[in-house]
Parts: C-alpha cells; sequence; structure tokens
C-alpha cells in the first residue's frame, strides 16, 4: 500500500471515531436535558404548592391541545388533497359537455 492510502484510511477511521463520540454525547446531552427539565418541573410545583389534580388537569389539557392540532392538521391536509381531484374532475366535465 501507498503512503498516501494509509493516510487516506487513518483519516477515514478518525472521522468514523468522530461520528461515533459525538453520537453519544448527543444522546448524553439529552438525557441530562431530560432530568434537569423534570428538576425544574418538580422544583416548580414545590414552590407553588400544586395539588396533583392541578397537575392532571394541566398534563391532560395539554395533551387534548395536541390531540385537537393533530387533528386539525389532518382535516386540513385532507381538504387541499380532495380539491384538486374536485378541481380537476369539473376541468374534465366542462370539457366534455
Amino acid at each position: 500500500m501507498t503512503q498516501k492510502k494509509k493516510k487516506v484510511m487513518i483519516n477515514r477511521n478518525k472521522e468514523k471515531i468522530l461520528k461515533q463520540n459525538s453520537l453519544a454525547s448527543r444522546i448524553y446531552i439529552k438525557i441530562g436535558l431530560y432530568i434537569l427539565g423534570i428538576t425544574l418541573i418538580v422544583w416548580l410545583i414545590q414552590v407553588l404548592g400544586a395539588t396533583f389534580s392541578t397537575i392532571l388537569c394541566a398534563v391532560l389539557g395539554y395533551q387534548l391541545l395536541k390531540l385537537t392540532v393533530r387533528l386539525l392538521g389532518l382535516v386540513l391536509s385532507l381538504v387541499f388533497t380532495l380539491v384538486p381531484i374536485i378541481i380537476l374532475t369539473v376541468i374534465i366535465l366542462l370539457l366534455i359537455f
């Protein structure tokens, strides 16, 4: 093997190692942020003195809001899918008759 090919192989191996390390560090950062977020939420609940029912209502309200937004997106995508089909049908019928 030539010297140039060896250097290319070494550089490729270094790139693979860097990619693997960055993936692990991303996972650790995500886990750390989740733990930090949960800790802040627990601290905020303790400071405000919220009851279990208040927390449950807030979580369920958030889930209901997410569901509503997703359903609205689904309905809009269905409407925007059907509109071109209806327009094409009308144009074809106008050209035939």
